[in-house]
């Protein structure tokens, strides 16, 4: 469907014949007239003539950005007149539900050859099923929701990022987009090239829709996302499978988006995650422009979903290492990583255990010089004691022998006492004996100086009297 406002015109074949008619769109709930164009061909006689930028295109499903009665899009137009026609005395019904079919019978029960629009309400069978959730903003300009708890294989794909993230609606596209991290930690979850007899077979995303009152799973079975190998020209990624044996494989249509971090720093805003219109398959959508929320819906069966809760004996799963030692798990890359034990001193890496060990040769160097620290703490703890206890008794008697409360004051044991005192003889000691052999030293350097100062003495005279 086209509308443009610059009045192009719209051919069905090259003879330059329009044919302008009224047709009966029958909608589930709704039935109205509405006068579209049928086109194969769009015959523009001068294309310099023709503004362009007021040409929509594809009827799309976006905000207008402001009150959507006051200005609203084409679509929004055309459900807010859908919706009138279907029920005069009410006010508009700014609701519309999207119920996308996968045509392969081969993915369960979401299988079908028809794709629906309701236009005014939703379909009758997810009316009572759908989670409303509110839109992150107050004036969006397109269909975002949060979600919580991504996982694939039971692997959780935020990672530490973030608990919930922020979910666009694209139907101008096909595939499943994930930001770059989020891309790599599935990527690392699936067994690439993996050979099925089913779509059905293959695992699934699942993902968390919180309220105030509940809090559902949600289901996107990769089945959905396969396409033809040639699909895309590459775009895809190198994730395959083989379907049924042959010989060809099937590509899977989820993109890697942009990365959250970019040179050590996160991007601001972060990148979002895309549900094109294949992600859709699984779910019904539906949205509310008056209220600015969206519903969803499950499509899958309680034995579907069950199956795909059992992800543990999916072969399509790769399973988590588990981690020994000090090795630490990384989702991104579903690896066991060894520590960096180069990192610390007197370490190396045990390949056998993943640990960080002392080395042999620097255990014994590592208990002496602790050994020596102690020994240090306990010297510098006596020397502080016998030197308190000095200074009191010297503060006993300083004026015609009467005491001082400072004498008093000052208390040591018996065996402090003696410790500290020893320790200050030996510490009294080594300082004399450094200060005598450094006497020694500095007068064997002036005796040896003397004779060259007596002989230069003599020498100046002598050459004095020959002057």
């Amino acid at each position: 469907m086209y509308i443009d406002q610059e009045g192009a015109f719209f051919y069905d074949s090259p003879q330059n014949k329009c044919f302008p008619s009224n047709h009966i769109v029958k909608l589930d709930k709704i039935s109205a007239n509405v006068s579209i164009y049928l086109a194969d061909y769009l015959y523009v006689q001068n294309l310099d003539l023709h503004r362009w930028n007021l040409t929509n295109g594809d009827l799309g499903l976006t905000y207008s950005g402001c009150v959507w009665e006051s200005c609203p899009t084409p679509f929004q137009s055309i459900l807010y007149n859908t919706s009138t026609l279907l029920n005069p005395a009410e006010s508009s019904n700014s609701t519309f539900g999207l119920d996308f079919r996968n045509t392969n019978s081969d993915i369960l029960s979401i299988a079908s050859l028809n794709s629906t629009m309701q236009l005014g309400g939703v379909k009758e069978e997810y009316e009572q099923l759908i989670t409303w959730l509110p839109q992150p903003s107050i004036t969006p300009d397109y269909h975002y929701f949060m979600i919580q708890n991504l996982q694939f294989c039971g692997s959780q794909l935020f990672s530490n990022y973030s608990t919930t993230w922020q979910v666009m609606i694209d139907t101008g596209a096909s595939c499943l987009s994930l930001p770059g991290e989020m891309y790599d930690a599935f990527a690392a979850r699936f067994v690439n090239g993996t050979e099925i007899t089913s779509l059905a077979n293959l695992p699934s995303f699942t993902f968390e829709l919180c309220t105030e009152t509940k809090t559902e799973t949600f289901y996107l079975p990769l089945g959905i996302f396969a396409v033809d190998y040639d699909a895309g020209e590459g775009a895809m990624g190198p994730l395959t499978f083989n379907y049924k044996g042959s010989e060809s494989e099937m590509k899977l249509c989820i993109l890697r988006g942009s990365d959250i971090e970019q040179g050590g720093t996160f991007r601001s805003p972060p990148p979002v995650i895309t549900f094109g219109n294949l992600a859709l398959q699984s779910l019904y959508f539906a949205s509310n422009f008056a209220t600015i929320t969206e519903g969803f819906a499950n499509k899958l069966t309680v034995t579907e979903r069950s199956y795909y809760d059992n992800y543990r004996v999916n072969p399509s799963c790769a399973a988590q290492p588990i981690c020994v030692g000090d090795q630490t798990y990384f989702p991104n890359s579903n690896t066991c990583k060894d520590p960096n034990c180069d990192k610390y001193f007197f370490v190396h890496l045990d390949k056998e255990s993943h640990s960080c060990v002392f080395n042999q040769s620097a255990v014994g160097f590592g208990l002496i010089f602790i050994g020596f620290i102690m020994f240090l703490e306990v010297v510098s703890f006596l020397l502080e004691q016998y030197t308190g206890y000095a200074l009191a008794e010297r503060s006993r008697r300083p004026f015609g022998g009467s005491y001082t409360p400072l004498g008093n004051a000052f208390k040591i044991d018996i065996i402090t006492l003696y410790l500290s005192k020893g320790v200050a003889i030996v510490v009294d000691f080594f300082i004399h004996l450094s200060q005598r052999l450094g006497n020694i030293g500095t007068n064997r350097n002036r005796r040896t100086r003397l004779p060259r100062d007596d002989n230069a003495e003599i020498g100046l005279r002598a050459e004095d009297m020959v002057l």
